[in-house]
């Protein structure tokens, strides 16, 4: 209730991050649940867990029905537990951890699947929103299996609009991965070799990756897979060159900080962004598309694509607005390593790749969520944390001499410049030297150089934000030394 002359407080949406399988039926522990490219998750258990921001609390409803909390329920009730903690960065209030043993009604025979739904336990009479969410159970439809595949079931192997040589199968990372970031650019399509026709390659989705959202949800108590089991196969073209030797995920040092999941085991030398990719179905060459998949928003120009869901607006979204620079995203998919494009290298960055895959062979190219399965829009955590790239390899880059600057402006006149350095030992070699320092200036901007003297090679993910503090900047208004910000990209394929 509110009392005279008091504006009624209205929390925001709820946000669903991830949902985790507490067996996920492969043996190996915890899995995370990809979402569906129509926003549904597909669950194989009784008992899982959702990764959910608030505002306040929560409670947990199955089919409109309130689930009773873990102390008072019944053989045949459910019951859900939330636990709250405040996240190191969030754009809500809490984040909840909510256990949720499924009620024995919505796993009876004949029931396809369920609504979850996440609403606030608040003492009001204003309503409030709630978050719902489609929780499908394994096998129990067909038709929808057949209707709505994801594209990670459907390119696969040699097939049409894949990579040749069966690489969409041998260079895969790890399947049903989940991670979120920041558009680098607005979401645009790649023809490729289909440029003229009524077909196109691809549509591309490059994210600056949130390292508190993969720290958060993969590198908690519960060991979540499937990123603590992958390895990175490395990928060699031409394959005449031989097999590339396997390297881990994560370090096997476990006495260092990148043993844990972080955003540096997916940053790869010479690469500052994570590239993300669908693919376009072509109803001239697998026929006509499932009928779950949508057309191409450019029917006319190019009507013989299809896809899972309209690519400029993303999943769960086909009437809401297009998805553009900065904004935030969670996707799901097939992790995926490709080549390092860099044959005959011309550019510094082609020149680098060229250097790490001498050296490490298969993997002087980038991962990339390939093919991708849901693009769904939320809401921006703030303070934002900037993550990018930078690599060393001698002797075609043996080092570099730059300034790194956060893509935001200082939120105030008190915000200092906030970083972390996390050195990737699978790619950095005991020679290296590197150093890193805030610059007195305003914008304050990172200062960090590295050299490897010798035969050897450096790489190491910066991650950089903004602190609210109570004192001001000095040197307000002094320049900083203009200096380029060099984000890597990799190539467009």
């Amino acid at each position: 209730m509110t009392g005279p002359n008091q504006e009624p407080v209205v929390y925001r949406t709820p946000i669903l991050e991830t949902v985790v399988q507490r067996d996920g039926g492969l043996n190996q522990g915890p899995w995370i649940v990809p979402q569906a490219p129509d926003g549904s998750y597909t669950i194989r258990g009784t008992t899982l867990r959702f990764r959910v921001q608030g505002d306040v609390n929560i409670r947990v409803l199955v089919n409109g029905g309130v689930l009773p909390r873990q102390a008072k329920a019944t053989p045949d009730s459910g019951w859900y537990e939330p636990s709250g903690s405040v996240p190191k960065s969030a754009s809500r209030t809490f984040f909840w951890d909510i256990t949720v043993h499924l009620p024995s009604r919505v796993l009876a025979p004949g029931v396809k699947n369920f609504l979850l739904t996440f609403e606030y336990e608040t003492y009001t009479d204003v309503l409030q929103p709630r978050l719902e969410v489609t929780l499908r159970l394994l096998g129990r439809d067909p038709n929808y299996t057949m209707t709505m595949p994801r594209p990670s079931e459907v390119f696969v192997g040699n097939t049409d609009n894949t990579k040749e040589d069966n690489r969409m199968e041998t260079a895969i990372v790890a399947r049903r991965v989940t991670l979120a970031g920041w558009l680098v650019n607005r979401p645009s399509r790649n023809d490729g070799p289909f440029a003229g026709t009524q077909a196109s390659e691809d549509w591309h989705y490059d994210l600056f990756l949130d390292p508190d959202f993969i720290e958060r949800n993969y590198g908690s108590s519960l060991h979540v897979e499937p990123l603590r089991s992958a390895f990175l196969p490395g990928n060699v073209v031409p394959l005449i060159r031989g097999p590339a030797t396997r390297i881990p995920l994560l370090s096997s040092n476990a006495a260092l900080r990148t043993s844990e999941p972080t955003v540096a085991a997916f940053t790869l030398p010479g690469n500052g962004v994570l590239k993300v990719e669908l693919n376009a179905w072509h109803n001239s060459a697998r026929g006509n598309r499932p009928s779950g998949w949508v057309d191409d928003p450019d029917f006319f120009g190019k009507g013989d694509n299809a896809w899972p869901f309209n690519p400029m607006k993303g999943t769960g979204n086909s009437g809401g607005t297009d998805l553009e620079a900065g904004e935030y995203v969670i996707v799901s998919g097939t992790l995926w390593q490709d080549t390092p494009h860099a044959q005959n290298p011309v550019s510094n960055e082609e020149r680098l790749r060229k250097c790490f895959d001498d050296r490490f062979k298969g993997h002087g190219g980038w991962l990339e969520i390939h093919p991708v399965d849901a693009v769904r829009r939320v809401d921006s955590p703030q303070p934002r944390k900037h993550a990018v790239g930078m690599s060393a390899c001698y002797p075609l880059r043996p080092n570099f001499d730059t300034h790194l600057k956060h893509p935001d402006e200082p939120p105030d006149n008190t915000a200092q410049l906030r970083f972390e350095v996390i050195v990737d030992d699978r790619f950095t070699s005991s020679n290296a030297i590197h150093t890193e320092a805030v610059d007195t200036c305003d914008p304050p901007m990172l200062y960090i150089n590295a050299n490897v003297p010798g035969n050897g090679s450096f790489n190491a993910t910066y991650i950089l934000w903004w602190e609210k503090t109570n004192t001001a900047r000095q040197n307000l208004g002094v320049i900083c030394i203009p200096a380029i910000s060099p984000i890597l990209n990799a190539r467009d394929d």
